[in-house]
């Protein structure tokens, strides 16, 4: 969705780009919502404050037109679905404890 809301800035689709990037907001909010502070701890804390920073930076997009808010979110997405990828072969291979 955060590629959708830039194809949709270059297409100067308005609706299209409010829409994706309401998805994505949807979807961090749902990952706050889910953080559990006291089984996660620091991590959650840290957890929430990227989420939330992902946030203000689509909003900022979407009142800018900005393809360069919309870029940093998707790479910290990308990089937070990398660690996951990880931590999950980990736990599959019974390296995590």
């Amino acid at each position: 969705n955060v590629k959708k809301a830039t194809l949709a800035i270059d297409k100067n689709e308005r609706a299209a780009k409010g829409m994706a990037i309401g998805k994505v907001h949807d979807i961090l909010n749902e990952l706050v919502n889910t953080l559990d502070f006291k089984v996660g701890g620091d991590i959650a804390k840290d957890l929430e404050r990227l989420y939330n920073f992902m946030i203000e930076q689509l909003i900022q997009a979407n009142a800018e037109n900005s393809k360069e808010k919309l870029a940093s979110v998707q790479k910290l997405l990308e990089n937070l679905l990398d660690g996951w990828r990880v931590a999950v072969d980990q736990v599959n291979k019974g390296i995590a404890k």
